[in-house]
Order: C-alpha cells, then sequence, then structure tokens
C-alpha cells in the first residue's frame, strides 16, 4: 500500500526485517507489514525525521538515533494532544492507548515539558482532582 506526501515522499508498507526504513535516494519509508497501529506510527514519525534531515539509509549512528527520537516525540505529542488526553484520563498508559502512541514516549514527553507545560498540566490535574472531590 502506497501512500503519498505530494510528489516529495512515499510511505509503504513491506515485509521487511525492521520495523521501519527511511530510503533517501528513493524519497520512501518502508514500514513493516503488519505491526499494530502504535508501532506503526512510532516508526512513521521516527522515519519522518529521518526523512526531514535527509539521513541516508542503513546509518547507524546511536547518537543520531536518539536525536531523531527524541524530535519524533515531539511531533507526535504536542501539548495540545497531551492536555486534551490528560483531561480525560490521568493513568499514563491509558493516555498513550488514546493517544496510540508508545507510553514511554508519554513518559518522555512528560518528562521533557517546559516549566510552563508542567505549570499547565498540574493546573490541569489539580482541576481534575477537585472535581472528582466535589
Amino acid at each position: 500500500m502506497l501512500a503519498s506526501w505530494g510528489d516529495d515522499l512515499a510511505m509503504m508498507r513491506a515485509a521487511i526485517s525492521e520495523p521501519g526504513r527511511y530510503y533517501h535516494g528513493e524519497r520512501s519509508i518502508v514500514l513493516r507489514n503488519g505491526m499494530p497501529l502504535e508501532k506503526e506510527r512510532r516508526y512513521l514519525w521516527h522515519e519522518l525525521v529521518h526523512a526531514e534531515r535527509g539521513d541516508a539509509a542503513f546509518h547507524t549512528d546511536a547518537a543520531v538515533e536518539t536525536i531523531v527520537e527524541q524530535e519524533a516525540v515531539r511531533r507526535a505529542l504536542p501539548m495540545q494532544s497531551l492536555r486534551w488526553a490528560l483531561g480525560q484520563e490521568l493513568e499514563r498508559h491509558m493516555v498513550a492507548e488514546m493517544l496510540k502512541l508508545p507510553e514511554d514516549w508519554i513518559q518522555y514527553r512528560l518528562d521533557t515539558a517546559t516549566a510552563r507545560e508542567r505549570r499547565e498540566l498540574r493546573l490541569l490535574q489539580e482541576g481534575l482532582w477537585a472535581e472528582e472531590i466535589a
């Protein structure tokens, strides 16, 4: 199955050994067939960051992978989405399920929230707890 972002980038699913791979020369992202939605979304976000960076296929630098993963989390989980999800549910695993993202991404996003974002989240949580007590 092939999806296209204009004429610039293509995404397809195939029987590959790794969960996902970006091929710079072909401007294509290939995801492994049959992955659950949460995993597919994780690897698609990750490979989209590689595509934007113009990374070559088969890179193995752990530092690059860490940077790419962190940026993928940030993009996949904007604060507006996190606020919405936390407004529905306070348990991290349920937030991850609602957003169809890995639970460790939710925790990473919480851990890396700015001071302003943390204040917003704290106020949201205090408001939810006040409603439960009333």
